[in-house]
């Protein structure tokens, strides 16, 4: 957990660029804070964690979105994180 908080809390800027890519017409900071900070951590298990599958990321992400935010958030991030692996594999 450490490794993940602490990559996650040193590529923020990066992890918020590659968010605000991905979110055509909005500025990064009118995502919610939650939403963001979810979705910054989907990024970087996509990115470096091999045992957690882009699948399970992004639904996890959207599920805890829906929860604690609200349902268009969820299909926000949903958006958001699917455009962004569809563009990995493409890379791949």
């Amino acid at each position: 957990i450490d490794n993940v908080v602490m990559g996650v809390a040193n590529r923020v800027d990066e992890l918020n660029d590659i968010i605000g890519k991905y979110s055509i017409d909005w500025d990064v900071t009118r995502i919610s804070k939650l939403a963001r900070a979810v979705m910054q951590l989907a990024i970087f298990e996509m990115q470096n964690l091999p045992d957690v599958p882009t699948s399970v990321a992004i639904s996890e992400a959207v599920r805890i979105v829906k929860l604690y935010d609200t349902e268009e958030a969820g299909a926000f991030v949903n958006g958001i994180l699917g455009s962004y692996a569809r563009n990995l594999t493409s890379e791949v």
